[in-house]
């Protein structure tokens, strides 16, 4: 989405004398193409528990040469 998309969205948005169907596809618009600042890590990357017990097992059973 282009700056000048998102601002005219955003106007449309924060407009309380547009139109209520209007302005509510345009703030889910805004929901769906806002930017990402949420850095937590994705749920599929993070380690558990389970995985650090069998790769540490793994690790003391067959440890790296070199």
């Amino acid at each position: 989405m282009t700056p000048k998309l998102y601002a005219k969205i955003k106007a449309l948005a924060d407009d309380p004398k547009c139109d209520p169907m209007t302005r509510a596809i345009a703030l889910d618009q805004l929901r769906k193409h806002a930017p990402h600042t949420d850095q937590a890590i994705h749920p599929g990357l993070r380690t558990t528990p389970e995985f650090k017990k069998w790769r540490d097992a793994n690790r003391k059973a067959n440890p790296r040469k070199g």
